[in-house]
C-alpha cells in the first residue's frame, strides 16, 4: 500500500460536507490506530474501540481487530475515526 498525502487521508476519513461518516471496514486504516468500529455478535450490533494489532502476545503474530483490553473481534463490519478529544 502507498503512501497517502494528508489530502487524500482527509478525504478518506471524512464525508462530502466533512463530517465524519461510517465506512466499510476494507477501508480501515492497519497501522495499529484506534478506531471507532461497528461488530455483530452479542448484542447484534455494538460499537467499540479496535485497532489492527500484527502482535499480541496470544495471537502468534496474525493481525486480527483487538479491542484496548486486547480482546479479538472477528466481525467488524464498519468503522470511522475516533473523535477529537476535548
Amino acid at each position: 500500500m502507498s503512501e497517502m498525502s494528508a489530502e487524500q487521508r482527509r478525504r478518506l476519513l471524512v464525508g462530502p460536507d466533512d463530517t465524519a461518516r461510517w465506512r466499510p471496514i476494507e477501508v480501515a486504516p492497519k497501522d495499529g490506530s484506534f478506531i471507532l468500529a461497528i461488530c455483530i455478535g452479542q448484542p447484534p450490533q455494538y460499537m467499540l474501540v479496535v485497532s489492527w494489532r500484527t502482535y499480541h502476545p496470544n495471537a502468534k503474530g496474525k493481525p486480527e481487530w483487538r479491542d484496548t483490553s486486547g480482546v479479538k473481534h472477528e466481525r467488524v463490519t464498519h468503522w470511522m475515526p475516533l473523535p477529537e478529544g476535548p
